[in-house]
């Protein structure tokens, strides 16, 4: 059953709070991204060594991530959300100061920590204090801080380390996110024995529809984390933008996934489902995927077209499975559902960059490599329709609980 909240879960500044937890957690991956160009230039690296970064960054957290949603279980939310700050704080002051290219990997998968540990916390202080039915605008304003450290990173970090350096760009990140552990500090909740976890609820099995989010984030993932490594260097070197608007291509993603992710949140939890929203969000996900295939062809104009669709689904869908997931657990098991989600989709998001880079490096053009993606998403979208047609008439008959 769930609790009632407080009225620091239901206000604006709680929310906040977790979303900007969730951007400063995942902003490392985003600045690989956008700042490319410059790691390339400094430590005489390929793209595949490019992928290698956000990999390591992703592949840490997938591995840390179910350990990390029994913490946070075990913990309760503020302590966890505390947690993700302080991490993620130090992993961005170290790489910022990372004066080889091997340190920088080593400080990239320390990041995988906190990013594993995010979408756990974050879930397990919204399952604790939000009852369903209020819980997806809280969701989505706090996913969406994902999005707005993606745009922040597209639009700021190219122009000031054209001026002063990458390396200033990613300190003022970690600046920032010293002034968010504060602001946490005094604006979440005590959850007052809120937090208090049964053995029992740890050691049962995940519902079956745990497992299904999991494959489809860990599809969702492959492509989530190859869009993010490499639009802004596709659209630099095979559709000629400069480096200025090919930071702002991946910013808009997240800009647009700000508004996407609120909107999807409230329209699945209220009116389409959870499954039927993932469906679509799948299918509009292959469309921007087969766009970036064409944009050599079609020019620029398809690159800002293909950002708005990832925005609206690539860079959306998370809210969602987020969502299903708190729905399914409830708020005893949040934090541990959360984490093998987070398992599938930082697995995918690990090794995606890392197979994309390989393929372009082996290849010499980024087609092939972009026609992977919309392999990917188009089997996301086939997990959602077989759940959708299968998998939940199937539990139904049985007699369990569906969930989403």
């Amino acid at each position: 059953m769930d609790t009632a909240p407080g009225i620091a879960a239901t206000s604006l500044s709680f929310a906040a709070v977790l979303g900007a937890a969730m951007g400063l957690a995942t902003i490392g991956g985003a600045a690989i991204g956008v700042l490319a160009t410059f790691l390339i230039d400094e430590f005489d690296i390929t793209r595949s060594d490019v992928g290698t970064l956000i990999a390591a960054f992703a592949i840490v957290g997938a591995i840390a991530s179910p350990g990390a949603g029994r913490l946070a279980d075990l913990l309760g939310g503020r302590r966890s959300v505390l947690a993700v700050y302080l991490v993620a704080i130090l992993v961005l002051a170290g790489m910022a100061t990372a004066p080889t290219f091997l340190l920088l990997l080593l400080a990239s998968g320390a990041g995988g920590f906190a990013n594993g540990l995010t979408n756990p916390a974050t879930n397990k202080a919204i399952a604790t204090l939000v009852p369903t039915g209020q819980r997806g605008l809280i969701t989505g304003i706090k996913q969406s801080g994902v999005q707005l450290g993606v745009f922040l990173a597209g639009l700021l970090l190219p122009p000031v380390a054209d001026r002063f350096g990458w390396r200033t760009g990613v300190g003022g990140l970690a600046v920032l996110g010293v002034l968010g552990l504060v602001a946490a500090h005094f604006r979440l909740p005590r959850e007052e024995g809120r937090d208090v976890v049964e053995r029992r609820p740890l050691r049962e099995p995940h519902a079956p529809v745990v497992w299904w989010l999991t494959l489809y984030s860990f599809l969702m993932g492959l492509g989530t984390g190859s869009i993010t490594a490499f639009i802004a260097l596709f659209a630099e070197e095979e559709v000629g933008m400069d480096v200025r608007a090919a930071g702002l291509v991946l910013g808009l993603t997240g800009l647009v996934a700000l508004g996407g992710r609120i909107g999807w949140g409230i329209v699945s939890e209220r009116h389409t489902g959870y499954f039927p929203a993932l469906a679509m969000m799948a299918a509009l996900a292959t469309g921007a995927a087969g766009l970036l295939v064409a944009a050599p062809h079609l020019g620029s104009a398809a690159v800002w077209v293909a950002a708005v669709l990832v925005g609206f689904s690539v860079g959306s869908w998370n809210t969602v499975a987020m969502l299903a997931v708190m729905h399914t657990a409830g708020p005893a098991q949040a934090g541990r559902g959360s984490g093998l989600v987070v398992l599938g989709f930082l697995g995918g998001f690990g090794l995606g960059p890392r197979g994309f880079g390989g393929w372009v490096d082996a290849v010499g053009s980024y087609g092939p490599a972009w026609g992977g993606v919309v392999v990917g998403f188009a089997a996301a979208l086939g997990v959602a329709l077989l759940w959708m047609s299968w998998g939940r008439r199937r539990l139904a008959v049985s007699g369990d609980d569906c969930g989403a």
